[in-house]
């Protein structure tokens, strides 16, 4: 256009010198139609700069799309490490090799090369105290949540050979294990193989055969059966080396009473399945036996049972919840009733066998499960959390110190509820401590997690005996929209790494405990990288809004669309889980479903912790004591119609989906037909407390057998004749999601619903997975359900067409 107006201008500029010579002959027909011609193609050169120049108000940064969702690059990198002494620790870092890193010096070594991994094709490893020896783990076949068997390289630093396989006999080839650990002194090894434990002295002796009893899928030494690995010890080890390796306590699980679970496998060659078979406890039904004991490494003929004490040996059914070294010679075991509303502490002498009961703790509800002592050095007194009464806001977990040799020691009263006395607590206030880290009995300080700040944050504090109450935070302020943090202390308790996990990108950096407060030393993992990519998206915004019920507030936490207006009209997801003790509202980086939903969707995700969730109190906690399906399901369904009062949300677009508990609160809502809600979907759902594990559900429910209790269970189940007929007024909305190989929530559960649905003639949608367990693992598998769930919410969630609209 611009050349256009130039050879206009030319022409008329001659016509204007001879018009001044002869004014009669003036074209002023011509003239205005000049200036006409002009001003329009101005006008369509402005209009055009504007309509072509960049809005500065208008975001054009890509948003977070649905393939990235399965994108790693998205993931924050963390360290996962290993204190090794006093100033060490090893890990491994960006490029997959194992570096040992010394905190006084800021230096580094590499002790194994990433290519050692890749040689074997090794995805884990495991490295022994003096450093001299790794185990490479590979062909690992994963099992439940944490166990898997795997294959073991013995790996030399020094020589930089992989050559030797961890066996039970040298004459075998290879061996498939359930699981090796070293111990501390040394490169000493224990293993599991067929469920017998074998020991290695060290890296040239032949191993030694420490159990005999063991048979595969009934009787687990050093290793949990299905029900203590989910619900008790949330781990794969049982068995623990002393502090100076000289001594191993052990559990045996004797699961041969147990009913078994049949799980199809559909994966198998031929014309017939294959059928799995698991010993799952269920309430009320038998539950496994369980003996802690120890055995001598310098004399492994020797075993020494470790028994529970009277009061719980009575019971007959009975459970363990912890084993923890005090000395090289004394090893605290908690034991726990079936009921699990007493748990009695007792400190055992490894040499002789003896035990004492230390301290006892009883509950009117439940008490809380993985708590367990933390020991001072020299195993004279140890820290634990217990409940603290903070008056009429209810008892909040606290650290108390509890003497480990109590003879003639002037204790002060409990505040909970044991026989023993407490020392001292050394925190109180109406919030928790998550978490105890360490102890420096050096200068008498303890080290932990709390939610003081806000339930929804973590921030890392110290604390000096002798001056309980005055506490520091070492982290609050510390970095820029961190507010969520965890820790490891080395063994002298001299450094720390600080571990932020959002809501910004998380870091992980390293600090002196005798530095300034707060003072980095270096930085171990920056996510730098993440951070310039998450600064150049549309990313969601996150806000609080809270709630009172009951007296009690509780936090919505609300996902936002990155170009929200309040002027908008948007639909909203209630992304739920609900259970016991569980906390949704987190201050913590996240890349997942619900940041695509916000980002791409234009959906606000909304979580909401009500009554029973954790972090707390006991007070809000034991709001779900033997009334599972009540106030949990109410408190979803009375923020969803808070939030329908919000003029930016649409009432008439309210979608709700959780799994596991999560998708039993999607189910029991979907049951109550209070019209709320448009659709809802839920995956792997317990419909039914009795068909659940007898260690979770009797926790909070109790026995079934019991009248009390079976009326309880009866009213908390999902598809019950009086709740099935209301999921006909979500007018088919409703998507049931499961895994047939799932050996948490088993498919019975929905096949059970869906059994109900169809007598009562309810339309819904049901996707299963094949061969799929509980977390629905797979890439594809991930890909199809967040697919299948992103198309079943968008139509959902589709505005209806006004009338007038073209077809």
């Amino acid at each position: 256009m611009a050349s256009e107006g130039g050879g206009e201008a030319k022409p008329m500029a001659e016509a204007e010198e001879l018009v001044g010579n002869n004014p009669s002959q003036r074209n002023w027909k011509g003239i205005i139609i000049a200036l006409l011609v002009i001003l329009i193609v101005c006008s369509l050169i402005v209009t055009a700069v504007i309509l072509l120049t960049p809005d500065s108000h208008i975001n054009t940064n890509p948003k977070f799309m649905f393939d990235d969702l399965f994108d790693d690059s998205w993931k924050a990198q963390g360290v996962s490490l290993k204190w090794i002494s006093g100033d060490e620790f090893v890990y491994r870092n960006g490029s997959d090799a194992v570096v040992k890193f010394k905190a006084t010096d800021n230096s580094s070594t590499v002790i194994i090369k990433n290519d050692t991994f890749s040689d074997i094709d090794a995805s884990r490893y495991r490295i022994s105290a003096d450093l001299q020896y790794a185990l490479l783990i590979y062909n690992v076949n994963k099992r439940y949540r944490h166990s898997f068997a795997a294959k073991y390289s013995i790996f030399n630093v020094n020589t930089k050979r992989a050559s030797v396989e961890l066996k039970p006999d040298s004459s075998m080839r290879e061996a498939t294990l359930q699981l090796a650990i070293f111990g501390p002194r040394d490169h000493q090894i224990a293993f599991v193989y067929k469920n017998n434990i074998y020991y290695k002295n060290s890296y040239a002796t032949e191993p030694v055969q420490l159990t005999f009893e063991g048979q595969e899928g009934v009787v687990f030494n050093g290793i949990p059966d299905w029900v203590y690995e989910e619900e008790i010890l949330q781990s794969h080890e049982a068995m623990w080396f002393s502090p100076n390796g000289t001594h191993i306590c052990f559990a045996t699980f004797n699961d041969s009473a147990v009913q078994d679970v049949a799980i199809p496998d559909y994966s198998v060659e031929g014309s017939y399945y294959a059928i799995r078979k698991i010993k799952y406890p269920k309430p009320g039904s038998t539950n496994p036996t369980v003996k802690i004991s120890v055995i001598n490494t310098n004399n492994p003929s020797r075993v020494l049972n470790l028994e529970p004490p009277a009061d719980i040996k009575a019971q007959r059914d009975y459970y363990f919840s912890s084993v923890v070294w005090a000395t090289d010679n004394k090893v605290a075991v908690t034991w726990l009733n079936r009921r699990q509303n007493l748990s009695i502490i007792c400190i055992c002498n490894a040499v002789t066998g003896s035990c004492s009961e230390n301290y006892r703790q009883t509950s009117t509800a439940w008490l809380r499960p993985h708590i367990k002592p933390m020991f001072a050095a020299d195993g004279s007194k140890y820290f634990i959390q217990l409940p603290y009464s903070q008056g009429n806001r209810g008892k909040f977990p606290h650290i108390a110190v509890i003497r480990a040799d109590w003879n003639g020691y002037p204790f002060v009263q409990s505040e909970a509820g044991g026989v023993n006395k407490v020392q001292e607590f050394l925190t109180s206030g109406p919030w928790e401590v998550t978490k105890i880290l360490a102890f420096d009995q050096m200068t008498n300080t303890v080290y932990f997690l709390s939610t003081e700040v806000r339930a929804r944050s973590r921030h890392l504090y110290s604390v000096s005996m002798g001056s309980a109450q005055d506490r520091t935070c070492l982290s609050c302020g510390l970095y820029p929209n961190c507010t969520f943090y965890d820790a490891t202390f080395s063994k002298n308790q001299k450094w720390y790494t600080l571990h932020c996990l959002g809501p910004a990108v998380p870091r992980v950096t390293l600090h002196s405990t005798t530095d300034e407060i707060g003072r980095k030393v270096v930085t171990l993992e920056s996510n730098g990288v993440l951070r310039k990519r998450v600064s150049a998206t549309q990313w969601p915004t996150y806000r609080y809004r809270d709630y009172t019920i009951d007296g009690n507030t509780y936090w919505a936490e609300m996902i936002l669309p990155p170009d929200f207006s309040e002027d908008s009209k948007y639909p909203v997801l209630l992304d739920v889980y609900g259970g016991p003790g569980t906390q949704k509202v987190q201050e913590t980086y996240r890349a997942n479903w619900a940041t695509y939903l916000a980002s791409t969707e234009g959906v606000i995700v909304v979580s909401f912790d009500g009554r029973g969730s954790g972090y707390q109190g006991d007070k809000v906690l034991y709001e779900l004591h033997e009334k599972f399906g009540t106030v949990e399901v109410r408190d979803q369904i009375f923020v969803a119609k808070e939030l329908a009062k919000i003029d930016y949300i649409d009432e008439t677009r309210i979608g709700i989906w959780g799994w596991s508990y999560g998708g039993y609160v999607t189910t029991m809502v979907a049951g109550e037909g209070d019209g709320v809600f448009k659709c809802a979907a839920a995956v792997a759902p317990v419909v039914d407390w009795r068909l659940y594990d007898s260690v979770y559900a009797e926790r909070y429910m109790g026995d079934p057998h019991h009248p009390k209790n079976s009326r309880a269970y009866d009213a908390a189940n999902a598809y019950s004749g009086h709740r099935i007929k209301e999921f006909s007024k979500l007018e088919g909305n409703f998507l049931v999601i499961h895994g047939t190989a799932d050996d948490n929530v088993h498919f019975q559960n929905t096949a059970l619903l869906n059994k109900a649905l169809v007598e009562n003639d309810i339309d819904y949608r049901v996707q299963f997975y094949t061969d799929r367990a509980h977390n629905l693992q797979g890439q594809k598998t991930k890909r199809h359900l967040y697919r299948l769930l992103s198309s079943y919410f968008r139509v959902c969630f589709e505005e209806p067409k006004k009338e007038g609209d073209d077809e």
